[in-house]
C-alpha cells in the first residue's frame, strides 16, 4: 500500500498518527496476566494529564522510565495502562498519577525534562517551532491519554453505582460489586470541507484564536451513520445542503478527552451560508489561492490550523486535488 492509499499515515506533522509499538489482543492477554516486567517501559503523566518530556539537540522525546524509578517518580495512586511492545521485546505502559504527587526531576545532564500538555507536545511537530519530537511518540500518548482520561471519568460502575476498579492491564474497568466489565470508549466527530465551484467553507467559532478559520465539524450522534452526520452537521451549522455522496479522506486520533476526528469532503449545493452566532461566529469561502495562504499563515486575517490537527491537512488535500485537476 502507498501513500496516497493511506493519507497521511507517515506524516509527521500531523498529530497523534503513529506509533511503533504492537498492540495485538495476544500481547494485552499476556501483559494484563503478567503485568509490568523488569524490561517495561513507562511514560508519566501527573494528574492534569501532561506527559514528562526531553528536549536535546533539538529533538523533543516523551521520556521512558524502568517501573522502579516510574514508581518512585509518581509514587502517589496512579492508574497504569497497557501501550504494547516495541520491536526489542519491551512492554510500554502509562502511569499517571491521580494525586499531585510528582518527584520527577527537570533537568539531566542530557537536556531538560519539561511537563507538556498533549497540545503543547502536538504543536511541537510543527515545522518552525523549534523542537523536532520522533513522531511515535505522539501515537503513544494519544492512546495513554485516551485510556487515562476514560479511567479518571469512569470510576463507577454505570450498572449499580459502586466503584470500579482497572483490570486487564487497563482495558477495561469491573465492578467491585456486581462483576459488570465495562469498555473504553472512543467518541466519533466528522470533520469535513463543504465544497462548491472549486472553493471550500472554511468556518470560526468564538473560542478560535483571532484570524483562525477551519473545517466544520461535529459529533455522530447515537443511530447515525457518518454521511448523516456529516449532513446534519452542515445544515445545522451553515444552512447548505448536500450535492452527493461526502468522501472519506483521513482520519485523526484526538485525545480531548477521547475523540476520533473523521475527515471528508462534501459537495454542497448552491445556496446561502446563514450561521446562528452562537456555534459558529463566521463562515467564508475560501478559493484555492485564498486557502494556500491560509495554509502558509501569511493572512492574520484569515489563516489555517496548524499542521498538528487534521483540518490543514484536509485543506492541503483538496489543494492537491484542485491542483490534478487544473
Amino acid at each position: 500500500m502507498n501513500r496516497d492509499t493511506i493519507p497521511y499515515r507517515d506524516d509527521p506533522t500531523m498529530a497523534f498518527m503513529a506509533s511503533r509499538l504492537d498492540r495485538r489482543e495476544q500481547l494485552l492477554l499476556v501483559a494484563a496476566r503478567e503485568g509490568p516486567g523488569d524490561t517495561s517501559r513507562f511514560l508519566l503523566l501527573d494528574a492534569k494529564g501532561r506527559v514528562l518530556t526531553q528536549e536535546a539537540d533539538g529533538v523533543v522525546t516523551i521520556v521512558r522510565f524502568s517501573r522502579e524509578e516510574a514508581h518512585a517518580c509518581l509514587p502517589g495512586e496512579a492508574i497504569e495502562v497497557f501501550l504494547g511492545r516495541d520491536d526489542k521485546g519491551r512492554d510500554h505502559w502509562a502511569r499517571r498519577a491521580i494525586d499531585d504527587v510528582v518527584k520527577a526531576r527537570t533537568g539531566t545532564a542530557n537536556g531538560r525534562r519539561i511537563w507538556r500538555d498533549a497540545r503543547a507536545f502536538a504543536l511541537a511537530l510543527w515545522p518552525g517551532s523549534g523542537g523536532r519530537p520522533v513522531d511515535h511518540d505522539s501515537g503513544d500518548l494519544a492512546l495513554a491519554l485516551a485510556l487515562t482520561n476514560w479511567h479518571l471519568a469512569h470510576r463507577f460502575c454505570a450498572r449499580c453505582a459502586q466503584p470500579s476498579t482497572p483490570a486487564r492491564a487497563g482495558w477495561i474497568r469491573r465492578c467491585r460489586a456486581c462483576g459488570t466489565e465495562h469498555f473504553p470508549r472512543t467518541d466519533p466527530v466528522v470533520i469535513m470541507l463543504p465544497i462548491q465551484d472549486h472553493r471550500i467553507l472554511l468556518a470560526r467559532q468564538p473560542h478560535f484564536p483571532p484570524g483562525m478559520f477551519s473545517a466544520l465539524a461535529g459529533f455522530v450522534s447515537p443511530g447515525e451513520t457518518l454521511e448523516a452526520a456529516v449532513a446534519r452537521e452542515i445544515a445545522e451549522e451553515t444552512g447548505l445542503v448536500l450535492a452527493g455522496r461526502p468522501r472519506y479522506v483521513a482520519s485523526q486520533a484526538w485525545p480531548f478527552p477521547s475523540s476520533l476526528m473523521i475527515g471528508f469532503f462534501a459537495p454542497v449545493a448552491a445556496g446561502p451560508v446563514r450561521i446562528d452566532g452562537a456555534e459558529l461566529e463566521a463562515a467564508r469561502w475560501f478559493s484555492c489561492a485564498e486557502a494556500a495562504r491560509a495554509l502558509e499563515g501569511g493572512d492574520k486575517q484569515a489563516f489555517a490550523p496548524p499542521p498538528m490537527a487534521i483540518a490543514h491537512h484536509l485543506i492541503r488535500r483538496w489543494l492537491v486535488e484542485e491542483g490534478r485537476k487544473a
